[in-house]
């Protein structure tokens, strides 16, 4: 069962990026299906540790590509996403410590920043770079 799935209103106009954004949900919806399914901690604490380090090479290609093409609001665009991977790494450490379970609350909070950072911050740019001819 999934319970983030892939549409066109999604798409940034970025072939790149949006294959990457297809990934991240791919990955939400493994680590959903593994918490629903009742995997052990250890299982889904490396389906986190994965997500969380597809999230920073994903992060990393955006920024790129806003230093690249000189996007004016690449600073606060960035800062967003040093914020969710503080988060999530808060998190992560959390559950390897044991004092946090992966929950459907963590589950939502994962699927909305996602959708929010693409629908607002993501789409901002992926039009700034559709205009320098980056598809």
């Amino acid at each position: 069962m999934t319970i983030f799935e892939w549409s066109n209103e999604l798409s940034v106009g970025v072939k790149e990026i949006d294959e990457q954004h297809k990934r991240l949900i791919d990955y939400i919806n493994v680590l959903h299906d593994a918490v629903e399914a009742g995997e052990n901690r250890e299982s889904v604490e490396k389906l986190l540790d994965d997500l969380i380090k597809y999230t920073e090479f994903h992060f990393s290609t955006e920024e790129r590509m806003m230093y690249q093409y000189l996007y004016v609001s690449r600073l606060a665009h960035k800062e967003g996403h040093e914020h969710l991977l503080f988060q999530v790494r808060q998190l992560q450490q959390d559950l390897h410590k044991q004092t946090t379970p992966i929950t459907w609350g963590v589950l939502d909070f994962l699927k909305a920043w996602l959708l929010d950072h693409i629908l607002h911050a993501d789409k901002l740019m992926g039009e700034y770079l559709n205009s320098r001819r980056v598809f």
